[in-house]
């Protein structure tokens, strides 16, 4: 049992050191990116590294405690491709969308997924309305605005019901909160130039600060995955 945790802690020290060793990477070639100092292979090494990353995570997760936490770092890995890599942000969204369908059903149970679609649902409908019907036929932009809503508000309520959830499910509530500020910095770096010295600069860091605040988000949910600090089962099994 003793040799058994051993094991166990020099593969979590394993993991957390190479996550470490990439996050410090590509946020140094973000910053030289932010100072104009950066090659054109530059960024494209720093998106490798990136995908680099969530990938160790998916990899950390296989055989792991919970599935439903498996599941939703592959959603992740889809979304992640088509963010870093392409021009397709609605179909990044989408998958983001899958990540959090498996949140619910890690907090609530796998039936609750009745819940979540009819709550995607209503919120869409709520954004559509709020961003004009009629004019989702054109480049396609604004349908990504509707799906970004809809995520928005589930990772929102997620946060929420993790946090109620806190003593049982600390590191969960706690990367679920970091990938809210992710979120909040993506939707910042997509608004049009905002006013004031202040909110110019902190716009500007806002690329930079995405993934400063996202991967340690999935490092800790993937460690939740493995049953560390997940409220003994990993969630609610109601419904399995």
């Amino acid at each position: 049992m003793e040799t058994r945790q051993k094991s166990t802690q020099i593969h979590i020290k394993g993991f957390l050191l190479a996550e470490l060793a990439l996050y410090l990477a590509f946020l140094y070639l973000d910053v030289r990116a932010e100072s104009g100092n950066l090659p054109g292979w530059g960024y494209d090494l720093s998106n490798g590294l990136k995908y680099i990353s969530v990938l160790l995570c998916f990899f950390w997760r296989l055989g792991k405690k919970d599935k439903r936490l498996l599941a939703a770092q592959a959603f992740v890995l889809g979304a992640d491709y088509f963010l870093l890599f392409t021009g397709y942000g609605a179909l990044g969204i989408c998958g983001f969308l899958g990540v959090q369908l498996c949140y619910r059903m890690y907090l609530r149970g796998v039936k609750s997924w009745r819940w979540y679609v009819l709550q995607c649902v209503l919120t869409g409908t709520a954004a559509f309305g709020i961003l004009r019907f009629g004019s989702l036929s054109g480049t396609g932009q604004e349908a990504a605005d509707v799906l970004a809503v809809v995520y928005a508000a589930a990772l929102v309520f997620h946060t929420v019901l993790a946090f109620g959830e806190r003593r049982k499910q600390y590191a969960f509530f706690l990367g679920l909160l970091l990938l809210l500020l992710c979120d909040i910095h993506v939707a910042l770096y997509n608004l049009p130039a905002l006013p004031g010295p202040f909110l110019t600069v902190w716009q500007n860091l806002a690329s930079t600060a995405m993934w400063l605040f996202y991967l340690p988000s999935q490092v800790l949910v993937a460690l939740c995955a493995a049953g560390f600090q997940a409220g003994g089962d990993g969630g609610k099994q109601k419904g399995n």
